[in-house]
């Protein structure tokens, strides 16, 4: 449960939540479907749903909403300000694993519901927060769960994790030179260990932005404040 809603949380906040900072819509409605198509291989070997067919339907459905003057999610954008970095081609790519995240989180909820009942947010995994301890073992329920984790895994290696490279070789020089950013303090408590192996995620504490020097992260400093 704690994993599908850790992977359903990251894709939403970085689609859904952030990536028109960066993406701009209306500037997609100029890609040229084939030219979008050859783009994506930049950043991966076998890009999600890559088809000159696939970003002509993208296409189609924004323009759609420009015309019909229902932008819905599009409508809070600065579109066509000068800030904005990516070509039409790499935007149309955004917008396109944008409207297909909107699935995916629909079938990674799905997930977290197999064990826990309910989404979002299940309360707990403790006696009376789980609705569906009767058949938790029935293997059915494994195999549903173990077939939308691969679909996920599909999503993330060939979507999500190379439009972080578009969107970072994109805008490299506002990161190196610190643009929005705070002070650079930065903790990572770890998590998901596995029996007999390291954590999934390592731990480590950072301070001003020096990622050359990651102190231990020691958990017998954290204390209740009163």
């Amino acid at each position: 449960m704690a994993m599908a809603l850790f992977i359903q949380d990251h894709v939403v906040h970085f689609y859904h939540l952030h990536s028109f900072d960066y993406v701009d819509v209306t500037s997609a409605l100029k890609a040229n479907p084939k030219s979008t198509q050859e783009e994506a291989y930049k950043y991966h070997a076998h890009p999600f749903r890559n088809s000159e067919a696939h970003y002509e339907a993208v296409l189609q459905k924004v323009g759609n909403f420009v015309k019909a003057g229902k932008l819905g999610p599009f409508s809070n954008g600065y579109w066509g300000h000068g800030e904005y970095k990516l070509t039409p081609e790499q935007n149309l790519i955004m917008i396109s694993h944008y409207l297909e995240a909107l699935k995916f989180q629909t079938n990674i909820s799905k997930a977290v519901a197999i064990f826990g009942g309910k989404t979002p947010h299940p309360q707990s995994i403790v006696v009376g927060g789980v609705t569906s301890v009767v058949d938790m073992l029935n293997p059915q329920r494994l195999n549903d769960y173990l077939f939308i984790i691969k679909e996920a895994k599909e999503f993330i290696d060939r979507a999500y994790i190379p439009d972080a490279l578009l969107l970072t070789m994109a805008y490299r020089d506002e990161i190196k030179a610190g643009m929005g950013r705070a002070n650079g303090n930065f903790l990572a408590v770890g998590g998901y260990e596995f029996e007999g192996e390291e954590n999934l995620f390592s731990s480590g504490v950072i301070y001003n932005h020096d990622f050359q020097n990651i102190e231990n992260f020691d958990e017998s400093k954290i204390t209740l404040k009163r």
